[in-house]
């Protein structure tokens, strides 16, 4: 048995710092004294020995911990399998067969790189470790190559030395699938207006609550108590507004430093996948383990004909943003930004298999899309309607005040309607299927476009969640399970015909 890498101790001097100063800003009131008004007289010299002598044990705490942490933990490379030990309060025995191995990923951040430490990671695919990974070692970053390298050739059935070397599938001068500088600065923009889409939403809300309340508080409460409501309204909108431009600096770092240095590379068993400047992520997939291919697009990406590539692993995810596609830290990333016209030729290059087909069965019905979602927009407004303008009139509103609380009600009646029934339209204009000898590829989604390529073997169930109703219309959903974890497997395929449905349910029988 080995022990872990000394450096993970030197590394932890300085990171638990980190932790002691957030303690410190989360109780640092307790040394403040205040008037009865809440204004802040000075610091309480007699607490802040007592403040300080906290943090001086939380910090010894915790090395204590990493102490006991590192004597414990081990691991140890046998003829089938790797074994690592680790754990203080809670003992963790962690064993997987080389055979087994699913991702082999190595993860060192800035601090960890000026200490020549790094993580090395291994999973066995298994759904019960879906939100970590069972093998987990600390070590030198010189090291923790070696060691990639081993496990990779043992998966394999090679030695070190026998193991073909990987062959770098991009170029750093090819440009279609290296993330690029200006690619970087399009997917930040790209970011950026998805950050903004979303600010303006939550500004208009903000702004139909603000009227809307706004005439109920002034009848219901005293003047000092109206103007603080009034006060924190306008506070939570201007808060919303600098979230905003958080995000978008956040976006632009993301892009140029989160996904600094992007490659991919393969040989004819893996795909190793690596990007990070503060925090750098060498990820390896044997390709058995890699059950399908996601195609996203999120509104913006979609006017402007950009897409991101994501990868359906066996396997644990760390992060990931389904949504707006900014979790740097995924494992399943593939490609960050791409044009939606390199899709195909990229997938050749590195996943043939995974490929899309042609759309060849299309959405039957418009309706089921719009119709119950509508019903449940219509009941909530209608909710609204009771609950503001009866209370108004009894409270001796104005007249005018009354007609502004209604027009702005339809207001936001007509926008919840209409945005929904262009979301439901483009779902339908997307929504579809496509199946051959070897491989289903299932297209979906509004605003967020979402097109799921998986080989036939990596299916591994097909549920029908059809409504008696929707049957009785001919009218069919289907829900497929790919063989990855519980929690992502699923992709959902409905509005089939009859026939079409038929297919996928026996799809496992051919």
């Amino acid at each position: 048995m080995k022990k872990f890498c000394k450096n993970y101790l030197y590394y932890h001097f300085v990171a638990d710092i980190f932790i002691v100063l957030v303690a410190a800003l989360a109780f640092i009131d307790a040394i403040y004294i205040e008037n009865e008004a809440g204004e802040v007289l000075g610091v309480d010299m007699r607490m802040l020995p007592f403040f300080i002598g906290a943090l001086v044990l939380l910090y010894i705490g915790l090395i204590v911990y990493r102490v006991l942490y590192l004597r414990i933990a081990s691991y140890t490379l046998t003829e089938s399998e790797i074994r690592v030990t680790r754990g203080v309060l809670f003992r963790k025995n962690s064993i997987v067969d080389y055979k087994r191995m699913h991702a082999i990923n190595k993860k060192q951040n800035i601090i960890q790189r000026l200490f020549g430490l790094a993580v090395l990671t291994v999973d066995s695919g298994s759904a019960n470790t879906s939100a970590s990974a069972e093998i987990v070692i600390y070590e030198t970053g010189a090291e923790v190559d070696r060691l990639l390298a081993e496990l990779k050739a043992r998966k394999n059935g090679e030695t070190v030395e026998t193991a073909a070397p990987a062959e770098e599938v991009i170029a750093a001068d090819s440009g279609d699938l290296v993330f690029s500088s200006g690619k970087k600065l399009v997917y930040s923009l790209l970011n950026i207006g998805s950050a903004l889409l979303t600010t303006l939403t939550v500004i208009l809300l903000a702004l139909i609550t603000y009227f809307c309340l706004v005439p109920v508080l002034y009848k219901l409460f005293k003047a000092e108590l109206f103007y603080a409501l009034v006060t924190a309204l306008v506070i939570a909108l201007i808060g919303t507004v600098c979230i905003s431009l958080f995000t978008f600096l956040v976006s632009i770092l993301q892009s140029f430093v989160g996904y600094h240095n992007f490659r991919i590379k393969k040989n004819a068993t893996d795909l190793e996948i690596s990007y990070g400047l503060l925090t750098r992520h060498t990820n390896t997939f044997g390709f058995d383990r890699i059950q399908g291919v996601v195609v996203r697009q999120g509104i913006i990406q979609r006017l402007f004909g950009y897409a991101t590539l994501n990868l359906e692993v066996i396997g644990y995810q760390e992060g990931g943003d389904e949504g707006n596609n900014n979790g740097v830290a995924s494992v399943g990333i593939l490609l960050p930004l791409c044009h939606i016209g390199e899709v195909e030729s990229i997938l050749s290059s590195i996943l043939s298999p995974y490929v899309p087909l042609e759309k060849s069965v299309s959405a039957k019905k418009y309706f089921p899309f719009i119709s119950w979602s509508m019903l449940l927009i219509g009941v909530i407004f209608a909710l609204l309607w009771l609950t503001v303008l009866p209370p108004m009139r009894l409270l001796g509103a104005t007249a005018t005040a009354v007609a502004i609380v209604r027009i702005l009600l339809l207001c936001g009646l007509a926008i919840a309607a209409g945005l929904h029934a262009v979301g439901a339209l483009l779902a339908y204009k997307t929504a579809g299927l496509a199946i051959s000898e070897d491989r289903i590829t299932v297209f979906g989604g509004g605003y967020r476009k979402r097109i799921t390529t998986m080989r036939r073997r990596s299916l591994v169930a097909v549920e029908n969640v059809t409504t008696p109703l929707r049957a009785k219309a001919g009218i069919y959903t289907l829900i497929l399970h790919m063989r990855t974890n519980a929690a992502t497997n699923e992709v959902k395929v409905g509005m089939l015909d009859k026939a079409t449905a038929d297919q996928l349910l026996s799809i496992l029988e051919d």
